[in-house]
Parts: C-alpha cells; structure tokens; sequence
C-alpha cells in the first residue's frame, strides 16, 4: 500500500509526539501541545476547589526554605522559598544548592499518584516553590542536571494565583523571542523530550498585586549520590 503524502506527515507527526515515556491513550486526549514532543499543558487538571485545598496543606505542610546563591562573591537570597521532598535519601542539587528528600507531605503524597497516572511515569521527588508576592520570580534556566537523566519528564503543577510562565530557545537562529503560557490555579505544565536541552523557562515578576502562588514540579532523579 502506497501512502499519500499528507498521510504520511500525519502519521509522522503522531508518532514524533508521542513520546515512549509517557502514555498517548490519556495523556495526548486532554493535554494542549505547545512544543511537539516536548512541551504539554492541561489548563484544568484540578478543579479549583480542589487545587485551592491543596494549596493551603502546602502553605502548612511543607518544609519552606530561604535559601541563598552566591554570585560574584556576594550572597543573595533566591525570590521565592523552596523546598525539596520525595522518597527519602533522595539528593538533588542545583546552583550550588544541594537539597535531600526525607518523605512526602500528605497532601502532596495524596496528588502524586493522579499524575502519575495520568502520564505513565514514576516520580520519586518534588521541588517546591512558593511565590509569595509579585516580586518573587525564578530566572532563566533549564532542569538539565545529570541526575535527571536525557530527557527528563518534568511535571508542573500550578497552585494559586495565575503567574506568566516563559520559554525561549537557547540558540537564538530557532526562535528570536520568547513564548508564553499563563499558568492558573489546578494548571499542569509537562516538560518532555528535548526541552531541556533546547529551551530555557523563567517565572516572570510582576508588578501587579497579586496572591501568592505554590509551584510543584514532580520529577524522577536517576542517581543519587
């Protein structure tokens, strides 16, 4: 049997997509492709009940953090606070912070596994963070620490108020500006495939009043030290 060509892209593009890491049958069905196999958004994975009772266990639950980075020799603290958790004696660092799981909050313990399902993929950690006012922000970065493997699979889950989320790409002949995507309370951002490699994301400021906002992005480290 011959294939027409416009058959053929299709089917290409299908299976470009479908990343073998995450499970097409659910997954594909309600997420929106932003970056074909590599970024994914479900605006409205928790409802906003739910996602606002979340939020409040974490304000409570969690372990938050001021934590510092040093640059040109002076220390500064990161505007936001996090913190790390997940299967226990699990490390993870990251611009010179080093961090160790010791167990799961319940509240978020109690959501992991709906992602989980949803995606077809194991997380055994969770980096937090909490954006408590409009100042606070996370800079232009990628996730593509070694202990997260290739092509890691990041997922975001955004709880509380709405924040813009930002990416562009590293090599400047691919895209000549950056990309945006409003992450409201119950969204869910996946990071996939090449993303890492390709692109950088930032959690913008703003001026604007606004309430704060609980950031969880669930992720699997493949060694520990």
């Amino acid at each position: 049997m011959i294939l027409s060509s416009s058959l053929y892209v299709i089917i290409a593009t299908e299976i470009f997509i479908m990343e073998p890491n995450i499970r097409p049958s659910t997954f594909f069905q309600k997420a929106k492709c932003l970056l074909p196999g590599e970024l994914y958004f479900i605006p409205d994975f928790l409802s906003a009940h739910k996602a606002l009772r979340l939020y409040n266990q974490c304000v409570n639950e969690v372990s938050w953090k001021q934590t510092w980075i040093t640059i040109y020799g002076k220390s500064h603290p990161v505007p936001r606070l996090v913190s790390w958790a997940g299967d226990k004696g699990v490390h993870y660092s990251y611009s010179g912070q080093k961090f160790c799981a010791d167990g799961w909050p319940p509240g978020i313990k109690e959501v992991k596994p709906d992602i989980e399902g949803l995606l077809g993929v194991s997380f055994n950690s969770v980096l937090a963070n909490y954006y408590e006012e409009g100042k606070h922000h996370m800079g232009w970065h990628s996730d593509n620490e070694p202990e997260l493997g290739d092509q890691p699979v990041i997922a975001s889950l955004s709880l509380g108020a709405t924040r813009r989320f930002l990416y562009r790409a590293k090599l400047k002949s691919r895209e000549s500006s950056s990309n945006k995507v409003d992450l409201h309370n119950g969204s869910l951002l996946v990071m996939t495939g090449d993303f890492q490699k390709v692109w950088q994301h930032r959690v913008s400021p703003t001026k604007r009043p606004v309430e704060g906002r609980i950031n969880l992005t669930f992720r699997s480290v493949l060694k520990t030290p």
